[in-house]
């Protein structure tokens, strides 16, 4: 009897296993891929705040993450971005799989521009309003005063120029919109920054009895004159400085000097003070050669400086100095040009400035000489590149009973872009800086 009771719970066992062998337990329901649309990011500049990714639509409750495909472009910093320099990335929306959905992801393109500024100032009754734009929207500087130069560092803008206080005039510059004066009767033409001291050069019109004007450079508001070079015979002649640049952390200015006869010389300085004549007048010969020097830009350890060399009341060639040799355009200029700003593009030099024939002002640039006039009755102050985009500012000119009307604009590759003004035809663009990163 125990015998057949054990056969039978073993055969009861059996079977029960052998049921649940037989049948499985059901295929869970398969997860859903999640539709994610509408991710989109609107086009940035350089210097804009960190911003707040605005979250693609999603059928799925799963939260996302977000990726940048270049970070020395945008960098992610948890729901948002953070812009370092200008170009194009890729951003990736990942949804992580919760409930019913799996994972999921979606790109979209995002482009950071460059930021471009450009200064200027309006006319007004009661007296000048300093301002420059950034990408085409203007900001007006505090008090009343103009501009000449701007230089950017990480955010703070430097803007250097004249201001007017009082009814007198002080060198100095604007940072971030707040005026700071250096020097009662100065100018500052340009601004550059080098770690956390402030450079700026311009001159001191010294209303004495010789009526000169003395090359000068401020560093953090202390001044250390340009060595005149031509001075002699314990006559002091006059000198100016026109741009600073900043190469291997050195300090370099150009401009020019003039000899007690009026007859100039483009300069080269150095912050010390010390200067080095690129081109020297000769009055002897009846030939005098005379030179200016305007801007100065390098590449690698090449240093070029643009200017004109000429005789005295005749032919002036403009052009530019390599490493000290000048090297001219193919045709003499007309009376009165210049070419304030350079720089070079790969291996291409571009000048811009003034075309001056028949008396009538028009904005050019040249390109290794070669002379595009991008409009008569215009002036043109700079020059710029971002990537191969080239921009030029200066201001046109409308005539109303022999009284010239300036309007501020800028070349974009050759295309005309006026900017905004407070002062309609009565405001004018003087220089630019683009920011990249």
């Amino acid at each position: 009897m125990p015998f057949k009771i054990a056969l039978t719970i073993s055969f009861f066992i059996f079977f029960i296993v052998s049921c649940k062998k037989n049948n499985p337990a059901p295929n869970p329901t398969p997860k859903a891929t999640p539709e994610i649309s509408g991710f989109n990011i609107p086009t940035k500049y350089v210097g804009d705040a960190t911003f707040l990714i605005s979250p693609a639509a999603s059928n799925s409750p799963g939260a996302f993450t977000y990726s940048s495909s270049n970070a020395a472009i945008a960098s992610i910093k948890g729901d948002s971005i953070q812009i370092n320099s200008a170009g194009t990335v890729t951003i990736t929306a990942m949804q992580e799989g919760t409930g019913s959905f799996t994972a999921g992801s979606v790109t979209t393109s995002f482009k950071v521009l460059p930021s471009v500024y450009i200064t200027g100032w309006a006319y007004g009754s009661s007296g000048d309003q300093p301002m420059y734009w950034r990408n085409g929207v203007a900001s007006n500087l505090s008090g009343l005063g103009t501009t000449n130069s701007i230089f950017i560092q990480n955010n703070d803008v430097y803007v250097g120029g004249n201001i007017q206080i009082g009814g007198n005039g002080f060198g100095g510059y604007w940072k971030n919109g707040v005026p700071h004066t250096i020097q009662k009767n100065g100018i500052v033409n340009a601004i550059a920054v080098l770690g956390s001291d402030v450079y700026a050069v311009g001159y001191i019109e010294t209303y004495d009895q010789s009526d000169n004007i003395i090359a000068t450079l401020w560093k953090n508001d202390v001044a250390i004159p340009l060595t005149n070079p031509l001075s002699c015979c314990a006559v002091v002649s006059s000198s100016t400085a026109f741009a600073i640049t900043i190469s291997n952390n050195t300090i370099y200015i150009t401009g020019t000097s003039f000899n007690p006869n009026g007859f100039g010389a483009a300069t080269i300085w150095r912050a010390d003070g010390t200067a080095t004549v690129l081109t020297t007048p000769n009055i002897k010969t009846g030939t005098d050669t005379v030179s200016t020097g305007y801007g100065i830009t390098f590449q690698g350890s090449d240093m070029y400086v643009s200017g004109s060399v000429g005789v005295a009341y005749g032919n002036d060639y403009l052009g530019y100095w390599k490493n000290g040799t000048f090297i001219s355009n193919p045709l003499p200029s007309h009376p009165y040009p210049n070419n304030i700003s350079i720089l070079l593009n790969g291996s291409d030099v571009y000048t811009a400035g003034i075309d001056a024939a028949n008396g009538i002002l028009s904005a050019a640039y040249w390109k290794n000489g070669v002379e595009t006039i991008l409009a008569t009755n215009a002036t043109a102050t700079g020059i710029a590149f971002s990537g191969n985009d080239m921009y030029v500012v200066g201001t046109t000119l409308s005539f109303s009973n022999f009284t010239a009307y300036p309007s501020p604009v800028y070349w974009l590759n050759g295309a005309l872009i006026n900017l905004p003004t407070p002062v309609p035809q009565n405001t004018m663009a003087t220089s630019i800086f683009i920011r990249n990163q």
